[in-house]
């Protein structure tokens, strides 16, 4: 009976380590713990401001799904990147669509240099608040792991308020 229950654990271990590792799982396949991020709430403030709040994933970081254009789109809110930065691949999906010679732009990165094309979101949906004509980058596919959430985005918002777990973005 004893090697049954110890049987019984290490399969049921697996079924839960098998269950998260799908979670942890992007698109092409790849390990990626920052996959699945919990959900952006929405809320009123005391005054009628409507507030996004972010919780922090398990490494810190900030992530949130957006409409960009009306396609479905996962940022990293990245207070370094001084634009909204879309891979080639989600700009596309957003019907930005580029030639190689648009990408001339030179950005330094903590990756080091990379050229970015750039362009503007006819609108960006994060919840129920809008952004309408966003001036963004493009960086290729290879040279950004997914897109971000920068600096000309966050200033967007009446008010922004960050504490170690929560990023709660105002609009009045």
């Amino acid at each position: 009976m004893r090697d049954r229950a110890g049987l019984y654990a290490v399969g049921t271990l697996a079924v839960v380590l098998l269950f998260l590792g799908m979670q942890t799982v992007d698109d092409q396949g790849r390990f990626n713990p920052t996959r699945a991020p919990l959900p952006a709430s929405f809320e009123t403030g005391p005054g009628g401001e409507r507030r996004i709040v972010l919780e922090a994933g398990p490494n810190g970081h900030f992530f949130f799904e957006g409409a960009a254009n009306g396609a479905p789109i996962r940022f990293m809110v990245d207070t370094g990147a001084s634009f909204v930065t879309l891979t080639e691949s989600d700009a596309r999906r957003a019907g930005i669509n580029l030639a190689r010679a648009d990408y001339n732009v030179p950005f330094e990165t903590a990756n080091g240099r990379v050229y970015a094309a750039g362009a503007t979101l006819d609108e960006l949906r994060i919840g129920d608040a809008l952004i309408e004509n966003l001036a963004v980058a493009v960086v290729p596919d290879d040279r950004l792991g997914g897109s971000l959430f920068g600096v000309n985005g966050l200033n967007r918002f009446d008010r922004r308020e960050t504490t170690r777990d929560r990023l709660i973005l105002e609009v009045e």
